[in-house]
């Protein structure tokens, strides 16, 4: 039944393109953990890996301060037993 609607969309003049079901472009935080790596967290190394989220966290808030919006974060903290 779609693929009859699409015939009748397309001769209206609109056409469907359809997504991969994974698009990094079309994800915004996708394209704000790439600019985190590049700008904040480029060529470091971390001993542990709560010494990199705190340098995430650090980046993020850079990030915001820059750009002059809020930054919020969610406390995953009980579900990361790695960081005790």
């Amino acid at each position: 039944m779609a693929k009859e609607k699409y015939s009748q969309w397309e001769e209206k003049g609109l056409f469907l393109f359809f997504l991969p079901p994974y698009c990094s472009e079309m994800n915004n935080i996708e394209l704000e953990w790439q600019h985190l790596k590049r700008d904040q967290l480029a060529g470091q190394m971390f001993e542990t890996e709560k010494e990199l989220a705190c340098h995430v966290i650090w980046g993020l808030e850079h990030r915001g301060e820059k750009g002059q919006y809020s930054v919020d974060f969610v406390n995953v903290r009980p579900h990361l037993h790695s960081f005790t």
